[in-house]
Protein backbone atom coordinates (compact mmCIF):
# COMPACT_ATOMS: atom_id res chain seq x y z
CA UNK A 1 0.00 0.00 0.00
CA UNK A 2 1.38 3.60 -0.63
CA UNK A 3 -0.38 6.38 1.63
CA UNK A 4 0.06 9.93 0.35
CA UNK A 5 -0.89 13.14 3.48
CA UNK A 6 -3.19 15.43 1.77
CA UNK A 7 -5.56 18.86 3.45
CA UNK A 8 -7.59 16.89 5.68
CA UNK A 9 -7.05 13.52 4.67
CA UNK A 10 -4.93 10.21 3.93
CA UNK A 11 -5.08 9.13 0.53
CA UNK A 12 -4.35 5.02 -0.19
CA UNK A 13 -3.80 3.21 -3.00
CA UNK A 14 -2.64 -0.07 -4.21
CA UNK A 15 -3.74 -3.94 -4.86
CA UNK A 16 -4.70 -7.02 -2.95
CA UNK A 17 -3.42 -10.38 -4.17
CA UNK A 18 -6.04 -13.06 -3.59
CA UNK A 19 -5.06 -16.77 -4.33
CA UNK A 20 -7.63 -19.39 -4.27
CA UNK A 21 -7.09 -23.01 -3.86
CA UNK A 22 -9.66 -25.58 -3.71
CA UNK A 23 -11.36 -29.25 -4.93
CA UNK A 24 -13.45 -29.13 -8.30
CA UNK A 25 -16.78 -30.58 -7.80
CA UNK A 26 -15.93 -33.60 -9.42
CA UNK A 27 -15.33 -37.24 -9.43
CA UNK A 28 -11.39 -36.60 -9.27
CA UNK A 29 -11.91 -33.82 -6.85
CA UNK A 30 -9.15 -32.25 -8.78
CA UNK A 31 -7.17 -29.43 -6.96
CA UNK A 32 -7.28 -26.18 -8.68
CA UNK A 33 -6.28 -22.64 -8.25
CA UNK A 34 -7.06 -18.89 -9.17
CA UNK A 35 -5.12 -15.91 -8.60
CA UNK A 36 -6.24 -12.14 -9.07
CA UNK A 37 -5.53 -8.41 -7.74
CA UNK A 38 -8.26 -6.32 -6.57
CA UNK A 39 -7.38 -2.25 -6.72
CA UNK A 40 -7.64 -0.84 -3.44
CA UNK A 41 -8.15 3.22 -3.46
CA UNK A 42 -9.37 4.95 -0.24
CA UNK A 43 -9.78 8.07 1.50
CA UNK A 44 -9.21 8.44 5.48
CA UNK A 45 -10.26 11.91 6.80
CA UNK A 46 -7.13 12.72 9.09
CA UNK A 47 -8.31 16.23 10.63
CA UNK A 48 -5.21 19.03 11.11
CA UNK A 49 -2.85 16.82 8.65
CA UNK A 50 -1.34 19.25 5.34
CA UNK A 51 -0.03 18.43 2.58
CA UNK A 52 3.64 17.71 3.00
CA UNK A 53 3.31 16.61 6.41
CA UNK A 54 5.70 13.28 7.32
CA UNK A 55 3.94 10.26 7.39
CA UNK A 56 4.77 6.52 9.29
CA UNK A 57 2.21 3.99 8.38
CA UNK A 58 1.50 0.25 9.53
CA UNK A 59 -0.80 -1.63 7.59
CA UNK A 60 -2.14 -5.14 8.65
CA UNK A 61 -5.35 -7.49 8.07
CA UNK A 62 -7.77 -6.93 10.49
CA UNK A 63 -10.27 -9.07 9.43
CA UNK A 64 -10.93 -10.99 6.31
CA UNK A 65 -13.81 -13.19 5.45
CA UNK A 66 -14.02 -15.41 1.95
CA UNK A 67 -17.66 -16.97 1.11
CA UNK A 68 -18.12 -18.75 -2.51
CA UNK A 69 -21.66 -17.46 -3.49
CA UNK A 70 -23.51 -19.40 -6.42
CA UNK A 71 -23.89 -17.21 -10.20
CA UNK A 72 -27.25 -17.02 -12.13
CA UNK A 73 -26.54 -20.50 -13.64
CA UNK A 74 -26.56 -21.86 -10.03
CA UNK A 75 -22.88 -22.36 -10.12
CA UNK A 76 -20.51 -21.48 -7.13
CA UNK A 77 -18.66 -18.88 -9.29
CA UNK A 78 -18.62 -16.08 -7.10
CA UNK A 79 -16.53 -15.33 -4.38
CA UNK A 80 -17.49 -12.59 -2.14
CA UNK A 81 -14.43 -11.07 -0.44
CA UNK A 82 -14.54 -9.01 3.45
CA UNK A 83 -12.04 -7.21 3.89
CA UNK A 84 -10.82 -5.09 7.03
CA UNK A 85 -7.48 -3.12 6.83
CA UNK A 86 -5.66 -2.17 10.02
CA UNK A 87 -3.78 1.26 10.02
CA UNK A 88 -0.93 2.06 12.55
CA UNK A 89 -1.30 5.93 11.41
CA UNK A 90 1.47 8.30 12.63
CA UNK A 91 1.66 11.51 10.79
CA UNK A 92 4.85 14.08 11.99
CA UNK A 93 4.96 17.90 11.02
CA UNK A 94 8.45 19.15 10.77
CA UNK A 95 8.80 22.81 11.94
CA UNK A 96 11.75 25.32 13.15
CA UNK A 97 11.91 25.86 16.89
CA UNK A 98 12.54 29.44 18.47
CA UNK A 99 14.38 29.35 21.75
CA UNK A 100 15.68 32.04 23.85
CA UNK A 101 19.31 30.86 25.30
CA UNK A 102 19.57 34.43 27.75
CA UNK A 103 18.39 37.65 27.80
CA UNK A 104 18.92 40.58 30.09
CA UNK A 105 17.40 43.70 30.53
CA UNK A 106 17.57 47.37 29.92
CA UNK A 107 15.07 49.35 31.75
CA UNK A 108 14.69 46.34 35.13
CA UNK A 109 17.06 44.00 36.22
CA UNK A 110 16.54 40.60 34.47
CA UNK A 111 16.97 37.27 36.75
CA UNK A 112 17.17 34.40 34.37
CA UNK A 113 15.73 30.68 35.21
CA UNK A 114 17.20 28.42 33.22
CA UNK A 115 15.60 24.93 32.35
CA UNK A 116 16.56 21.79 30.38
CA UNK A 117 14.47 22.03 26.73
CA UNK A 118 14.11 18.18 24.72
CA UNK A 119 12.86 18.49 21.29
CA UNK A 120 13.27 16.18 18.43
CA UNK A 121 15.39 16.71 15.29
CA UNK A 122 14.69 14.79 11.88
CA UNK A 123 17.62 12.99 10.66
CA UNK A 124 16.26 11.14 7.67
CA UNK A 125 13.17 9.63 5.90
CA UNK A 126 14.11 7.52 3.67
CA UNK A 127 12.96 4.61 1.98
CA UNK A 128 15.22 1.62 0.22
CA UNK A 129 14.55 -1.39 -1.67
CA UNK A 130 16.67 -4.23 -1.40
CA UNK A 131 16.81 -7.53 -3.71
CA UNK A 132 17.55 -10.94 -2.47
CA UNK A 133 17.63 -14.50 -3.97
CA UNK A 134 18.05 -18.12 -2.99
CA UNK A 135 17.21 -21.51 -4.21
CA UNK A 136 14.83 -23.77 -2.10
CA UNK A 137 15.39 -27.44 -2.23
CA UNK A 138 12.62 -30.36 -1.38
CA UNK A 139 13.32 -31.95 1.72
CA UNK A 140 13.60 -36.01 1.20
CA UNK A 141 10.01 -37.71 1.10
CA UNK A 142 8.30 -34.55 0.07
CA UNK A 143 6.54 -35.04 -3.94
CA UNK A 144 8.44 -33.96 -6.74
CA UNK A 145 8.06 -30.18 -8.31
CA UNK A 146 5.94 -30.45 -11.46
CA UNK A 147 4.03 -26.61 -11.57
CA UNK A 148 4.16 -23.68 -9.45
CA UNK A 149 1.02 -22.86 -7.89
CA UNK A 150 1.16 -19.74 -5.47
CA UNK A 151 4.00 -18.40 -3.59
CA UNK A 152 3.29 -16.21 0.06
CA UNK A 153 6.05 -14.39 1.65
CA UNK A 154 6.19 -12.26 5.03
CA UNK A 155 8.75 -9.96 6.19
CA UNK A 156 10.19 -9.72 9.73
CA UNK A 157 13.17 -7.15 10.93
CA UNK A 158 15.35 -9.11 13.18
CA UNK A 159 18.22 -6.78 13.51
CA UNK A 160 18.10 -2.93 14.01
CA UNK A 161 21.55 -1.40 14.43
CA UNK A 162 22.13 2.24 14.61
CA UNK A 163 25.93 3.09 13.16
CA UNK A 164 27.73 6.01 12.09
CA UNK A 165 26.97 6.30 8.07
CA UNK A 166 23.07 5.41 9.22
CA UNK A 167 20.88 2.33 10.34
CA UNK A 168 21.96 -1.07 9.47
CA UNK A 169 18.74 -2.91 9.56
CA UNK A 170 18.51 -7.08 8.89
CA UNK A 171 15.66 -9.34 8.77
CA UNK A 172 14.36 -12.21 6.87
CA UNK A 173 11.77 -13.00 4.28
CA UNK A 174 9.81 -16.62 5.27
CA UNK A 175 8.35 -18.14 2.10
CA UNK A 176 5.99 -20.59 1.48
CA UNK A 177 5.51 -22.34 -2.04
CA UNK A 178 2.68 -24.04 -3.01
CA UNK A 179 3.42 -26.61 -6.30
CA UNK A 180 1.84 -29.47 -7.82
CA UNK A 181 3.12 -32.97 -7.82
CA UNK A 182 2.83 -35.47 -10.67
CA UNK A 183 1.73 -38.10 -7.48
CA UNK A 184 -1.41 -39.24 -7.54
CA UNK A 185 -0.97 -40.03 -3.96
CA UNK A 186 0.09 -36.36 -2.91
CA UNK A 187 -0.93 -34.11 -5.61
CA UNK A 188 0.38 -31.23 -4.43
CA UNK A 189 3.12 -29.68 -1.81
CA UNK A 190 4.38 -27.25 0.46
CA UNK A 191 8.13 -26.06 0.24
CA UNK A 192 8.81 -23.37 3.42
CA UNK A 193 12.23 -21.39 3.21
CA UNK A 194 13.60 -18.31 3.94
CA UNK A 195 15.52 -15.11 2.50
CA UNK A 196 18.03 -12.88 4.40
CA UNK A 197 18.19 -9.54 3.71
CA UNK A 198 19.88 -6.36 5.42
CA UNK A 199 19.73 -2.53 3.67
CA UNK A 200 21.56 0.45 5.19
CA UNK A 201 19.89 3.34 5.80
CA UNK A 202 22.29 6.48 5.15
CA UNK A 203 22.26 9.42 7.23
CA UNK A 204 24.41 12.26 6.90
CA UNK A 205 25.72 11.99 10.39
CA UNK A 206 26.04 9.11 13.07
CA UNK A 207 22.79 7.90 14.01
CA UNK A 208 23.72 7.53 18.42
CA UNK A 209 22.02 4.89 20.80
CA UNK A 210 19.65 7.69 21.83
CA UNK A 211 18.30 8.36 18.36
CA UNK A 212 14.89 7.38 17.91
CA UNK A 213 14.02 4.74 14.55
CA UNK A 214 10.67 3.65 13.19
CA UNK A 215 11.39 0.92 10.90
CA UNK A 216 8.95 -0.83 8.66
CA UNK A 217 9.75 -3.75 6.28
CA UNK A 218 7.11 -4.70 3.49
CA UNK A 219 7.55 -7.26 0.54
CA UNK A 220 7.14 -5.51 -2.28
CA UNK A 221 7.38 -8.43 -5.12
CA UNK A 222 7.70 -11.88 -4.91
CA UNK A 223 8.31 -14.81 -7.72
CA UNK A 224 9.45 -18.21 -8.06
CA UNK A 225 10.56 -20.31 -10.59
CA UNK A 226 10.92 -24.25 -10.57
CA UNK A 227 14.55 -25.43 -11.86
CA UNK A 228 13.77 -28.76 -12.07
CA UNK A 229 12.00 -31.44 -10.01
CA UNK A 230 13.97 -31.00 -7.12
CA UNK A 231 14.80 -27.20 -6.83
CA UNK A 232 12.88 -23.77 -7.03
CA UNK A 233 14.56 -20.45 -7.55
CA UNK A 234 13.49 -17.38 -5.13
CA UNK A 235 13.65 -13.85 -5.78
CA UNK A 236 12.28 -10.86 -3.49
CA UNK A 237 11.96 -7.14 -3.33
CA UNK A 238 11.85 -5.70 0.43
CA UNK A 239 11.29 -2.25 1.16
CA UNK A 240 12.54 -1.17 4.17
CA UNK A 241 11.22 2.61 5.15
CA UNK A 242 12.87 4.78 7.73
CA UNK A 243 11.97 7.15 9.79
CA UNK A 244 15.16 8.51 12.15
CA UNK A 245 14.95 11.65 14.46
CA UNK A 246 17.49 12.86 17.35
CA UNK A 247 16.54 13.18 20.78
CA UNK A 248 18.18 16.54 21.54
CA UNK A 249 18.30 18.31 24.65
CA UNK A 250 19.50 22.11 25.16
CA UNK A 251 19.56 24.70 27.72
CA UNK A 252 17.10 27.05 27.46
CA UNK A 253 15.96 30.29 29.41
CA UNK A 254 12.44 29.19 30.58
CA UNK A 255 11.57 32.35 33.11
CA UNK A 256 12.80 35.49 33.94
CA UNK A 257 12.36 37.20 36.99
CA UNK A 258 12.29 41.62 36.70
CA UNK A 259 13.08 43.83 39.74
CA UNK A 260 14.34 47.30 39.87
CA UNK A 261 17.95 47.72 38.30
CA UNK A 262 20.89 47.90 40.83
CA UNK A 263 22.07 51.37 41.51
CA UNK A 264 24.73 50.93 43.07
CA UNK A 265 25.98 49.09 39.64
CA UNK A 266 24.57 51.84 37.49
CA UNK A 267 26.23 54.50 39.25
CA UNK A 268 29.63 52.40 38.60
CA UNK A 269 28.82 52.21 35.22
CA UNK A 270 30.86 54.91 33.44
CA UNK A 271 29.08 57.32 30.59
CA UNK A 272 31.65 56.68 27.90
CA UNK A 273 33.84 53.79 27.09
CA UNK A 274 36.01 52.94 23.70
CA UNK A 275 35.99 49.03 24.24
CA UNK A 276 38.43 46.64 23.06
CA UNK A 277 36.85 42.93 22.14
CA UNK A 278 38.98 40.31 23.45
CA UNK A 279 39.06 36.82 22.30
CA UNK A 280 35.81 34.64 21.57
CA UNK A 281 33.56 38.08 22.86
CA UNK A 282 30.49 38.58 21.17
CA UNK A 283 28.39 41.60 20.54
CA UNK A 284 25.72 40.57 23.08
CA UNK A 285 27.82 39.34 25.82
CA UNK A 286 29.70 43.34 25.77
CA UNK A 287 26.03 44.32 25.47
CA UNK A 288 24.72 42.83 28.14
CA UNK A 289 28.05 42.99 30.54
CA UNK A 290 27.10 47.09 30.12
CA UNK A 291 23.27 47.01 29.68
CA UNK A 292 23.24 48.78 26.37
CA UNK A 293 20.38 47.50 23.88
CA UNK A 294 22.16 45.72 20.49
CA UNK A 295 20.52 47.83 18.25
CA UNK A 296 21.80 50.97 19.83
CA UNK A 297 25.25 49.31 19.57
CA UNK A 298 24.63 48.58 16.12
CA UNK A 299 23.95 52.11 15.66
CA UNK A 300 26.59 53.71 17.94
CA UNK A 301 29.39 52.05 16.01
CA UNK A 302 27.61 51.93 12.22
CA UNK A 303 27.74 47.61 12.41
CA UNK A 304 25.82 46.02 9.97
CA UNK A 305 26.18 42.65 11.60
CA UNK A 306 26.53 41.13 14.67
CA UNK A 307 29.96 39.95 14.08
CA UNK A 308 32.72 41.14 15.46
CA UNK A 309 36.61 40.30 16.34
CA UNK A 310 39.42 40.24 18.64
CA UNK A 311 41.13 44.05 18.68
CA UNK A 312 38.12 45.47 17.51
CA UNK A 313 37.25 49.21 18.79
CA UNK A 314 33.72 49.87 20.03
CA UNK A 315 31.99 52.93 21.35
CA UNK A 316 29.78 52.55 24.47
CA UNK A 317 27.60 55.33 25.51
CA UNK A 318 25.32 55.27 28.54
CA UNK A 319 21.68 55.28 28.09
CA UNK A 320 22.33 55.04 24.57
CA UNK A 321 18.87 54.01 22.45
CA UNK A 322 17.95 52.92 19.11
CA UNK A 323 14.56 54.95 19.88
CA UNK A 324 14.54 58.66 18.11
CA UNK A 325 12.21 59.85 21.06
CA UNK A 326 14.90 59.23 23.42
CA UNK A 327 18.31 61.50 24.64
CA UNK A 328 21.25 60.03 25.25
CA UNK A 329 21.85 60.80 28.80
Amino acid sequence: MAFRVLDGKLQATGELSLFFFYEEESETKKAVWYETTVPVSAAIECQGVREGMLEQIGCSIGHLEIEAKADEDGEERVILLDLVLDLDIRIYEETNLSMIEDLYGIAKQADVVRGKGQYRRLLVKNTAKTRVSDQFSISPGMPQIQQICGSFGEVFVQEIKKQSDGVLVKGTVNVQILYESAEEEVPCGCLKGELVFEELLETAEPVKNTCSCRIAASLEQLSVQAQNEQEAEVRAVVCVKGLICADCEEEIVTDALLRAPDPEKQANQPGIVVYLAGEGETLWDICKKYDVPMDGMREMNNLTQDEIHPGDQLLIVKGYAVDKEMQIV
